[in-house]
């Protein structure tokens, strides 16, 4: 009877309308987010993108293209990501003195560098390229993760990093089956790590792009006062 049904259908208008509104203040709320925050993503998602793959992958690698045993294999992938913790600090602390795209572009030089080592330079000692890519991980969050609250409102940040988040993710699932099929194409896990490191050289520009625009957006940031987003964005 229209009488037993008059509730489910009004409240399922109302939810509908609800939905509707929710996605337009969506919609509304990313297209206001500035273009440098899109830029800050394509480098998040090119350094990030390379490094954790490598991290999941890193135990096999360093057994088979260094002919570690699986012990010293699993505490080389232990060091990579554990290091990043300490390391992150001091990263951390440099950032709040200096712009943070130079701390992307250096840490986007280090991905290419150590990358690059790992893969070719097998006569040099890997523990050096391992710290490296360390340095680059305790990075993201300074050259990454930071700058968000300087560049969008801050009621927008929640969004802005979910969406940062969202893309790093889809970053991985890109890359790790490109790294696996380069291995499987050519036997040499060089080459895979070659492709990681080009996904350094894509960031590299990104980062120096934000450094140069740095001044250009200040009245977008939620929560340093203009001052200080000239200094370190």
């Amino acid at each position: 009877p229209r009488s037993t049904l008059f509730p489910y259908t009004t409240l399922f208008r109302s939810n509908a309308k609800n939905n509707m509104s929710w996605f337009r203040r969506f919609i509304s709320t990313v297209k206001s987010l500035p273009w440098r925050f899109w830029v800050l993503c394509l480098s998040n998602m090119f350094i990030q993108g390379a490094l954790w793959p490598f991290v999941a992958f890193s135990p096999d690698f360093f057994y088979h293209h260094y002919s570690f045993s699986p012990e010293v294999a699993g505490i080389f992938a232990t060091m990579l990501a554990g290091m990043a913790i300490p390391l992150g600090v001091v990263v951390g602390s440099i950032g709040q003195k200096v712009p943070k795209p130079v701390v992307g572009m250096i840490a986007s030089l280090l991905q290419i560098i150590c990358f690059l080592a790992l893969g070719w330079a097998t006569e040099l000692p890997c523990i050096i390229a391992t710290l490296g890519l360390s340095i680059v991980l305790g990075s993201v969050g300074t050259c990454a993760i930071a700058p968000v609250s300087q560049m969008v409102p801050r009621e927008n940040i929640g969004m802005a990093l979910g969406i940062m988040k969202s893309g790093e993710s889809f970053s991985w699932l890109i890359s790790s089956p490109v790294y696996g099929a380069i291995y499987e194409a050519t036997h040499n896990f060089g080459w895979s790590c070659t492709f990681f490191a080009c996904m350094g050289i894509v960031a590299f520009p990104l980062q120096l792009i934000l450094f140069i625009t740095r001044h250009s957006e200040p009245k977008k940031a939620g929560d340093a006062p203009v001052e200080d987003r000239k200094s370190v964005v």
